[in-house]
């Protein structure tokens, strides 16, 4: 059983423009970058938009220097200078001319923002950080040679060493939020602050009343500094980031509850800002959307895409169809008439042909898991054909020939039928199939009991079932 991944694919950067329809006011771009030590010929300017990445301009560099300028808008947000697979830099343009300059390889170490105060508060930030993170690096690895040599017994010297590492925490905060207080509505300290999670200790040691453990403390939390009413943040890495850490953090447990809870929590959050809560519906469906956890892509359908003002009038009658046909293989459901045609010409419905036990087989021919279960289906109906199992199989396949020749050479003798429109079948919609072979097992009314994945648990299944009788 596969848990989601929670990651967008980095999209292969097309060199076309392409713009999002929300987000802050755009505007003409004036951007130079120096980049001593480059021995590259171009460079792309990238939009950044969660987990994509899009070039929307490139140039052949002057030198050192790569100039983008266009009268074409621009969203405003993160964009990413690139060079080459493994050289780039990320800035932020919110509409100012921006001018910088720095070497390779130091990069953000030599950073000049000659233009543009979004860039200069950024890069600021980021020699700040690292020089205070050695530090705290340097105190770490100290404290846990020092720990490991006392066998774990408490010292001075390691009660010293942590009061160093709670300052040198403090001083990290100290600066992203004072960042943030002087300058408010500026895009770089809100996405820098917006990239601090919150720390239960740092929390607990200046004053914070202790919650009954430390995972709810981090749930409840764990957004306090994103701001979803902004829409900017989708035109940065920071949504698709903290919302995949959120699930991998709170989801370690898979269940289908506990990934429509995780969703829920970030959804409400999201719900202040139109704009931002359509990218999470489509984050959450493109996740859920294929694989075991089709309850969490109903609800996400159900409650959410078939709500929202910004959803596609399309797609909302797409997944409608979708639910639909998942409910359809649902356990616990009445399974929906389904008829076909044997080669001979005879026509045959499921619910006509219900045994005590009935399996439903969904299959191609010539699809080669198909055609590798087809022995065993003989022999388990030969097994239980006495005890009252019905098979019944309905093919999708092109031609009343085809299946003729596939039944005689697997010498198939249960019923197979089909509506001979192959991969153009309306049964596939009907049932959501996306890959056959597909086996539903029903009891004598014709409700889903089983979703067998192979021949194993087919017969596990079956031994259930009719002991039960």
């Amino acid at each position: 059983m596969k848990k989601p991944a929670f990651r967008l694919p980095l999209l292969a950067l097309m060199l076309a423009f392409s713009i999002h329809s929300f987000g802050q006011s755009s505007q003409r771009y004036d951007i130079t970058y120096v980049l001593h030590g480059t021995r590259d010929t171009m460079a792309w300017l990238c939009q950044v938009y969660g987990g994509e990445v899009v070039a929307v301009d490139s140039c052949y560099l002057k030198g050192d220097t790569a100039i983008f300028k266009g009268e074409t808008p621009l969203q405003h947000g993160v964009y990413k200078i690139v060079f080459n697979d493994t050289l780039f830099t990320d800035i932020i343009f919110t509409g100012e001319v921006t001018v910088l300059e720095s070497t390779t390889p130091y990069i953000i170490d030599r950073m000049q923002v000659h233009r543009s105060e979004e860039n200069r508060l950024l890069f600021d930030y980021w020699r700040y950080y690292f020089r205070i993170q050695d530090t705290l690096d340097d105190v770490i690895a100290r404290g846990r040679k020092i720990y490991y040599a006392n066998q774990g017994k408490p010292s001075r010297e390691l009660d010293l060493l942590e009061q160093r590492s709670d300052t040198l925490d403090k001083r990290k905060f100290d600066y992203v939020l004072k960042l943030k207080q002087d300058y408010p509505g500026m895009l770089a300290p809100k996405l820098i602050w917006a990239f601090q999670k919150p720390d239960y200790r740092f929390y607990l040691v200046h004053g914070g009343e202790p919650w009954p453990t430390e995972e709810s403390w981090y749930r409840a939390h764990f957004f306090d500094r994103l701001d979803f009413g902004d829409s900017r943040m989708l035109y940065t890495e920071v949504l698709q980031v903290m919302i995949n850490d959120y699930m991998r953090s709170f989801g370690q447990t898979p269940s289908t509850e506990t990934y429509i809870s995780l969703t829920e929590d970030v959804l409400q959050k999201a719900k202040v800002n139109p704009v931002v809560y359509q990218y999470c519906i489509d984050l959450f469906i493109k996740n859920f959307e294929v694989g075991v956890w089709e309850q969490v892509f109903i609800h996400l359908i159900e409650n959410h895409y078939l709500k929202s003002p910004l959803a596609n009038p399309t797609l909302q009658k797409v997944y409608r169809q979708r639910v639909e046909a998942i409910r359809n293989t649902t356990i616990g459901n009445l399974i929906p008439e389904v008829c076909g045609t044997t080669p001979e010409g005879t026509k045959a419905c499921l619910l006509e042909e219900l045994g005590t036990r009935t399996l439903l087989v969904f299959w191609s021919p010539g699809c080669e898991h198909c055609e590798a279960i087809l022995p065993d289906l003989v022999k388990v109906n030969q097994q239980y054909k006495e005890k009252g199992l019905k098979i019944y199989g309905f093919a999708f396949a092109d031609t009343q020939d085809t299946l003729q020749q596939t039944i005689r050479k697997f010498g198939l003798d249960f019923i197979n039928v089909s509506d001979y429109k192959g991969l153009v079948s309306n049964v596939l919609d009907q049932f959501n199939i996306t890959v056959t072979p597909v086996m539903l097992l029903l009891d004598e009314n014709g409700v889903i009991t089983d979703k067998p994945l192979n021949i194993p648990t087919l017969y596990a299944n079956l031994v259930i079932r009719y002991r039960e009788q």
